[in-house]
């Protein structure tokens, strides 16, 4: 299969219950590399529950996730599969530092090194328009900085899958 176009995300069956109300229920879902796909619907509808469930913040009662073909937590590692994944929220969700830190912060996790994370963090930073903000603490900022710091913080990852809710 042409790489540009091979499954890089498979969903098959997914259910989600929570106090005894199926909140979701999702047959199969495929999402091909260097795809975008938009999920619409009223609120309530399930669009954020299916965010949370295809990135394994929210565990579903019954179906199966993959990766690249591989599933996700038998043949491919959750932790593996997190690292390919970055997610923005609605609400920008940071950390109470600086937005430099805030940026940075994924690519910690994923262990880069400090040279690249400054590269990396400087780029998005500028990308978003928010360079200037780098020291400001990100309880000062408005709703419009702080979600601009969000994205600069999942782009600055390089995910292979991004979620925006």
């Amino acid at each position: 299969m042409v790489e540009e176009h091979r499954i890089i995300l498979e969903a098959k069956d997914l259910k989600v219950v929570r106090g005894g109300t199926r909140l979701l229920d999702v047959p199969t879902l495929q999402v091909r590399k260097g795809e975008v796909l938009a999920l619409i619907g009223p609120n309530g509808a399930g669009k954020t529950t299916l965010l949370l469930t295809l990135s394994y913040l929210m565990k579903p009662v019954s179906g199966e996730i993959f990766f690249d073909g591989l599933k996700v937590g038998a043949e491919y590692s959750l932790s593996n599969y997190r690292r390919k994944l970055a997610m923005v929220f609605q609400e920008a969700l940071l950390f109470d530092t600086t937005v430099y830190r805030n940026v940075a912060s994924g690519l910690k996790f994923r262990g880069v090194g400090r040279r690249e994370i400054e590269d990396r963090v400087i780029e998005q930073l500028e990308l978003f328009g928010i360079c200037h903000l780098k020291d400001r603490s990100a309880r000062t900022l408005s709703g419009g900085e702080a979600q601009r710091t969000s994205l600069a913080r999942a782009f600055a990852t390089n995910p292979e899958v991004l979620f925006l809710d």
